[in-house]
């Protein structure tokens, strides 16, 4: 009888490929049990994926490492730095408020992504804290912009969009040189919508969306990661719709932010039940716009 060999165990299987005969099934089970029983647990997130990093899990726990969030004082990005912090993570936050300190592994800088001279700042910052193994951008503008504010819908650009590629561009080329980061943006369910009542936010939201997908194809082969993390909506005072279906509490998204560091997708849309309402919607706004 021929041998398959496999990393965990070796398997007999009949001359036909699969065993023929009652007794031959139950041998085959009963070794296929073993060797799921006996295999040795596989790595999670870029080291299962031969990225030669190790020691990523669901909640982020890696003492040692250093990470920066962009957007820290308030909403998400506070409950992503409190989460770090508390599994062991040095974290270095900025944002355009002051925030509370949170232990000698948390360091904050008051920094505006809009100032002419953020780039520098923020190289300064890396160079005083740095280098840092993951960055999570979520510095954000709200949903629901006047028509007529053209400042709020630049805005918009200016935060949402034109803030994270001045923060990724930053760290890029400390991160090339040691073929090793991942960039976490935070963009929304709203970037395919056609949203009449918020235009700027969801145009710059499909602006992030579009661009950093297309950047994680090209800097990967720098040993780079670049996640996209497409929220629907979360508890926080930048949510001023009226209607709000499957919100999330900030804790479950940062407990989100935990996952996509640890598995490093490009892309990550959530909650599903929003996921899929969003799909729906925006193919009947689609359709109404195509028929007038």
């Amino acid at each position: 009888m021929p041998a398959v060999t496999t990393r965990t165990t070796t398997r007999y299987l009949m001359p036909g490929g699969w065993p023929t005969r009652p007794e031959g099934t139950m041998n085959f089970v009963r070794e296929l049990r073993m060797s799921v029983r006996d295999r040795p647990a596989r790595p999670c997130g870029p080291a299962r994926r031969g990225r030669g990093i190790v020691g990523y899990s669901a909640r982020m726990t890696d003492p040692g490492r250093s990470c920066l969030v962009v957007g820290s004082s308030d909403g998400i990005g506070r409950r992503v730095v409190e989460r770090m912090v508390a599994d062991g993570w040095t974290v270095t936050g900025i944002s355009r408020s002051p925030a509370d300190s949170l232990g000698d592994r948390h360091h904050h800088h008051v920094l505006d992504v809009r100032a002419a001279d953020y780039r520098a700042a923020l190289a300064a910052v890396c160079d005083q804290r740095g280098p840092f193994d993951v960055a999570v951008y979520c510095a954000g503008v709200g949903d629901l912009l006047e028509l007529d504010d053209l400042a709020a819908q630049r805005a918009a650009f200016e935060v949402n969009l034109l803030g994270a590629v001045d923060t990724f561009g930053v760290l890029y080329p400390a991160w090339r040189a040691r073929r090793a980061g991942h960039f976490v943006v935070l963009s929304s369910l709203a970037d395919k919508l056609l949203g009449p009542r918020s235009p700027g936010y969801n145009a710059s939201k499909a602006a992030v969306s579009s661009y950093f997908e297309s950047l994680a194809l090209a800097v990967r082969g720098d040993g780079i990661a670049i996640t996209n993390l497409r929220f629907g909506f979360v508890d926080t005072k930048l949510a001023k719709s009226p209607l709000r279906p499957f919100m999330l509490t900030r804790d479950r998204a940062a407990r989100t932010v935990a996952r996509v560091i640890a598995r490093r997708p490009i892309r990550r849309s959530t909650p599903l039940p929003m996921v899929a309402l969003c799909a729906a919607l925006g193919l009947i706004l689609q359709c109404r716009a195509l028929l007038g």
